[in-house]
């Protein structure tokens, strides 16, 4: 969300992670496919409250990583 901040998107108190996914993507965000990756993993690690695989951590690292670059 910090990263997301920096290009003035900012989830609202209001919106659950997966509404503000969904702004995300109905603006064609250039990085609503990273933040989808992010989100729908915490989702699944916090509700859900399943583990991560080792791979699954990569990819989310890896999506912050692009997320991370395209905000600079």
């Amino acid at each position: 969300l910090r990263l997301l901040r920096r290009e003035h998107d900012v989830k609202r108190a209001s919106q659950t992670p997966l509404e503000f996914l969904s702004g995300l993507r109905g603006a064609e965000y250039p990085r609503g496919e990273d933040a989808e990756v992010v989100t729908r993993q915490f989702c699944r690690v916090r509700y859900a409250e399943s583990p991560l695989s080792d791979v699954e951590e990569a990819e989310i690292g890896a999506a912050l990583d692009r997320i991370r670059r395209r905000s600079e």
